[in-house]
């Protein structure tokens, strides 16, 4: 079985919305729990991109535009090989 990665921008946004957003309260309706309201997921989003904004530095491309796209292309040939489209 393969390990979870974690760690990086995502597991940060992750962690940051749940502590922005409170804990929902029971309500006789259907609800899922621990999913934010829009204005609370809006608030958490906001305040990720203002502490990412103040520690931010340039992208730097890795691989060039032609690498990029070979990679692609060697994917959809599996895809091809693997499903048969």
């Amino acid at each position: 079985m393969q390990k979870l990665r974690t760690g990086g921008s995502s597991d940060c946004f992750a962690r940051l919305v749940r502590t922005q957003t409170p804990k929902p309260r029971r309500r006789a309706t259907s609800f899922v729990r621990g999913v934010p309201s829009s204005t609370q997921l809006r608030a958490a989003i906001l305040a990720y991109v203002e502490v990412h904004n103040e520690r931010r530095t340039p992208f730097t491309w890795v691989k060039t535009a032609d690498e990029s796209l070979d990679k692609m292309r060697r994917f959809g040939l599996r895809a091809q090989q693997v499903y048969g489209h």
